[in-house]
């Protein structure tokens, strides 16, 4: 919105709440005058009105007043405001206006400074009645309510003690229940007794998040373990009290009346070894009955026998073990585990074909290392027909639905989303690395986050945190943002001595080039391999197995090449060594012909100078002569 400018005339403000005798409200008329970008404004306008007790900062008295759809003419307004009567106490107010177009819903714009609010003929607050003993007239003035401020001299018949206007004389004591400190009263330790609590004041419940005073007529109580509920009244149940209830060697004989615990009160199972004292027992007694109560006594006169499986030799019992070697557990006699079962030490006499591990049902076969899948050996989709899946690696790794033949040597992670190495087309293989997918039929992944998405694709992937993925079926891709190389013979030392390689960030390939490598130099003809050249047939050709409409290629073929400059080679191929030897040698042997052809062309040059300026003194002298 536009800069507001505004110049607040005197006001009209009805400030008197009791005037003769006659009550008003607390409005009044406020009347100013608005300019906008500094001429008078016309139009509807929303007024916002604060009133302070200050002519900048302070502290804002009352309410805040907002009046929309002000209409202005010519600058000219009125609004009637209306703060309350307590606002006015015959401190100094100003208003501060802050102001907007009527139709728009922006911030206001406020206006400075604040205007001061001035006498009017009815003021809310006299402050003459300050000095006012009373009132002459009651017809103009019903109440001094407003006149808070009268002096105590302007009073007369003051009661004793307070004609200083100050309480500082009044004796005050503490009561029942209370102490006092100086000027402050505080409960006393102790204070609140039953006299001063009444009924049922002080209950505590849980309310369902905390503990709260209540009335405690809701509570509900059940019975628990060992316990039974009649109305209001908690019992120990038949049977209640069982071996969990009761403490080790609580119960002695001194703790039981005679025949007081009968079977009925006995729970199962509730009597162990741990309940009964040793008091008065010696070693090797045993629970006997005597023919009239139970008591302890030597075991002197029980017989024993040896069951199947056992042997007795006196009073020792043995285990009659099968098979041989060392044993910590008993086995039927006609079992043997040296010959039944594969031994961690390693089985001989085995028959392959019929010994084996394995399934012998549609089940996958699993090893694993520390308690986690380090081999998955799985049936394939017919397992009649197709080859069985390989996963080794990570237990992550996975082989997808009806697919066989797959193969994934190793790798895989679950350190981030993606790592899991993946076969999901048959015959495919993920030979280790981490994140690689062999997606086609007979298709080979392996690095990091290789993608072979074609059949027959192989994709190896360095380690760069991107996906590498095949573009086209039987393709061979390799990611090696280091470079490449191709090592074709080595020296004694293992030395690479014959390849190439494809340095990084490269377009091309590198020949192993180096004077080190290189043996028997002579100087090369160069102008008989330019003459040679010269004489290679260079044709346009396509390959066979190219379509007729093929762009065509140019240059020999290896058998015209090898004859005019590497006779005895193999005739089948030029390699790139070759042509640009060639090139090169010829390149020089041509500069030998130009260079020679300049100098001939120099000599026939100053040649056809000297002629020119023989034919120039002949013929000066012939015009010479003439004259």
């Amino acid at each position: 919105m536009k800069k507001l400018d505004a110049i607040f005339l005197v006001c009209f403000c009805n400030l008197a709440l009791y005037c003769s005798g006659a009550s008003l409200d607390t409005a009044f008329t406020y009347q100013g005058r608005l300019t906008d970008n500094g001429s008078p404004a016309n139009g509807t306008y929303d007024l916002r009105v604060f009133l302070y007790d200050a002519d900048a900062g302070g502290s804002q008295v009352s309410n805040t007043v907002l009046k929309e759809d002000v209409p202005v003419v010519s600058g000219l307004f009125t609004v009637e405001l209306d703060f309350g009567g307590e606002s006015f106490d015959g401190g100094g107010r100003w208003l501060e206006i802050g102001v907007r177009p009527a139709a728009s819903t922006g911030a206001f714009t406020t206006l400075s400074p604040r205007q001061p609010m001035t006498a009017a003929p009815y003021a809310l607050y006299a402050s003459s009645a300050g000095n006012a003993s009373f009132a002459t007239n009651a017809t103009t003035a019903t109440t001094a309510a407003r006149a808070n401020a009268i002096a105590w001299s302007n009073i007369t018949d003051i009661p004793s003690g307070f004609a200083d206007g100050a309480d500082n004389d009044t004796q005050y004591s503490a009561g029942v229940g209370l102490t006092l400190n100086g000027t402050s009263f505080a409960i006393a330790t102790g204070g609140v007794d039953s006299p001063q609590l009444a009924d049922n004041a002080v209950t505590a419940g849980f309310n369902g998040t905390q503990w709260t005073y209540a009335f405690g007529n809701d509570t509900q109580y059940t019975a628990g373990t060992g316990l039974t509920l009649s109305g209001t009244s908690f019992a120990i149940a038949p049977g209640g009290v069982g071996a969990l209830q009761l403490s080790d060697n609580a119960v002695t004989p001194a703790k039981l009346a005679d025949a007081a615990v009968t079977n009925a009160k006995l729970a199962d199972g509730s009597v162990n070894a741990n309940k009964l004292s040793v008091a008065g027992v010696a070693a090797g007694q045993l629970l006997k009955f005597n023919g009239t109560q139970w008591t302890y006594a030597a075991d002197n006169d029980t017989t024993y026998a040896a069951g199947a499986g056992l042997s007795l030799s006196g009073n020792q019992f043995s285990v009659n073990f099968a098979g041989i070697g060392v044993a910590n557990t008993a086995a039927r006699s006609d079992h043997n585990h040296d010959t039944s079962y594969w031994k961690r030490s390693g089985s001989s006499g085995t028959t392959p074909g019929t010994d084996f591990i394995g399934t012998t049902d549609n089940q996958a076969l699993e090893i694993k290392v520390n308690n986690a899948r380090a081999l998955r050996i799985e049936p394939g989709r017919d397992n009649q027909v197709d080859s069985p899946n390989m996963i080794g690696g990570h237990s992550v790794n996975y082989v997808g639905a009806n697919v066989s033949a797959a193969t994934i040597c190793g790798g895989g992670g679950s350190e981030f989303p993606g790592f899991a190495n993946a076969v999901t087309a048959s015959g495919g293989t993920v030979c280790g690395g981490v994140g690689n997918t062999a997606a086609g039929y007979d298709s080979f992944a392996a690095g990091f986050r290789a993608k072979a998405n074609h059949h027959g694709a192989f994709v190896w992937a360095d380690q760069r945190s991107f996906d590498f993925p095949s573009t086209a079926a039987n393709e061979f891709s390799v990611r090696a943002t280091g470079g490449v190389r191709f090592v074709t013979g080595i020296d004694g030392g293992g030395n690479a001595t014959a390849g190439v390689s494809l340095l990084a960030n490269d377009t091309s390939w590198n020949v192993i080039s180096d004077r080190a490598a290189k043996k028997n130099f002579r100087p090369a003809n160069c102008r008989q391999v330019l003459e040679r050249l010269s004489h290679l047939p260079i044709e346009r050709w396509n390959y066979k197995w190219e379509g007729d409409g093929a762009v065509p290629h140019i240059g020999p073929t290896a058998q015209d090449f090898k004859a005019a400059f590497y006779p005895g080679r193999d005739d089948k191929t030029i390699s790139t060594l070759e042509a640009d030897g060639v090139a090169l040698a010829a390149i020089q042997g041509l500069s030998e012909i130009v260079k020679e052809k300049d100098d001939q062309i120099q000599a026939l040059k100053k040649d056809l100078a000297d002629l020119k300026e023989i034919v120039t003194r002949l013929v000066q002298q012939q015009n010479g002569g003439t004259r």
